[in-house]
């Protein structure tokens, strides 16, 4: 299904981002790892390709979602590495705890950095590679907790983070349907 498809997942040096990655490579996908972990990064890519069916190696990018050239050098080495990208799992995130009383500004700026930030301008990057292609993505998964609808005061910002990854991917839908 994934065969001679590239799929990018941020966030693939530990928990998720490393449990989708290895489902992917299991349906033989091109995959493109980010995330700060060289040596975790290496460890999945390393699991990656034992259970891939093609025994696939994956293509490795160190990146911090923080950092705008970090984003673009993702797009930029995808692309020279695979002349496109198909699927885009945007898995990176942080967690930070405490309520609008005890959380600092500096808190709230690196979980809007990482889980809102970052994954909207490597999606808008992705997006414009897209258009210069004759068949644009078909898949686009941004990853954020389970948004409650009655929010937990404990969890103020990451709450903040995961409604706004949620109205983005909504409005992505949207914007997609034009290139089909």
């Amino acid at each position: 299904m994934f065969s001679n498809k590239v799929v990018l997942v941020t966030g693939a040096s530990s928990g998720i981002g490393a449990e989708t990655a290895q489902q992917f490579s299991k349906l033989d996908a091109l995959l493109v790892l980010t995330g700060r972990n060289k040596e975790n990064l290496k460890n999945v890519a390393d699991r990656c390709q034992e259970i891939s069916p093609q025994k696939l190696q994956p293509f490795i990018v160190i990146a911090d979602m923080n950092k705008e050239s970090d984003i673009e050098n993702i797009i930029k080495l995808t692309l020279e590495k695979y002349n496109k990208l198909d699927v885009l799992v945007n898995n990176a995130g942080v967690l930070e705890s405490g309520t609008i009383e005890t959380t600092s500004l500096a808190q709230y700026d690196r979980v809007i950095n990482t889980n809102v930030r970052g994954p909207y301008y490597l999606t808008m990057l992705a997006t414009h590679a897209h258009r210069r292609r004759e068949h644009p993505p078909g898949i686009n998964h941004n990853r954020n907790k389970v948004t409650k609808k009655k929010p937990e005061a404990s969890q103020s910002i990451s709450t903040d983070s995961s409604h706004s990854t949620s109205c983005i991917t909504r409005k992505l839908v949207v914007l997609l349907q034009f290139f089909h």
